[in-house]
C-alpha cells in the first residue's frame, strides 16, 4: 500500500529543498569570496598547512565575525561562510516545526522540536 503526500507536505518538502540548496550556494559564494581575497592579499606569507591552528580568538564569536566581515577581513568572511552553512539544518527544522504547528500535527511537532532541542543544545556546545 502506498501513502500519497499530501498537496502540504509536498509544497513544504518543494520549499524546504529550495530553500536549502539557495543557502548552501549563498554560503558557498560568501565562502569562495573570502577564500579568494584571503588568497590575494596574503600571498606574500607562508603558512604551515601540517597543522592547523585554532582560529584566532578574534573570531569566536559571532559579534566578531560581524565585525570582520564589515572591515572586509577575509578569514572572517570565510567563517560567516561557514556559520551561513552550519545553520541550514537549524532552518530547515524550524521550518518543519512551523509547518506542523500550523498543520497541528502534535506527533512531529514533538519530533521537531526535540531535534531543534538538540542541534540548539550542541551549538552551545552542550553546556546550558
Amino acid at each position: 500500500m502506498i501513502l500519497e503526500k499530501s498537496s502540504t507536505e509536498k509544497s513544504r518538502e518543494i520549499f524546504a529543498g529550495k530553500l536549502v540548496r539557495i543557502l548552501v550556494l549563498i554560503a558557498a559564494c560568501i565562502t569562495a569570496a573570502g577564500g579568494i581575497g584571503f588568497l590575494f592579499t596574503s600571498s606574500h606569507h607562508t603558512y604551515n598547512y601540517s597543522h592547523f591552528p585554532n582560529a584566532s580568538g578574534s573570531l569566536k564569536t559571532i559579534k566578531s565575525i560581524i565585525t570582520g566581515v564589515f572591515s572586509f577581513n577575509y578569514e572572517a568572511i570565510i567563517q560567516l561562510g561557514v556559520l551561513v552553512l552550519i545553520s541550514i539544518p537549524v532552518i530547515r527544522v524550524a521550518i518543519f516545526l512551523i509547518s506542523f504547528i500550523r498543520e497541528r500535527d502534535w506527533i512531529y511537532v514533538a519530533v521537531s522540536a526535540i531535534v531543534m532541542t538538540v542541534l540548539i543544545f550542541s551549538f552551545l556546545g552542550g553546556k546550558v
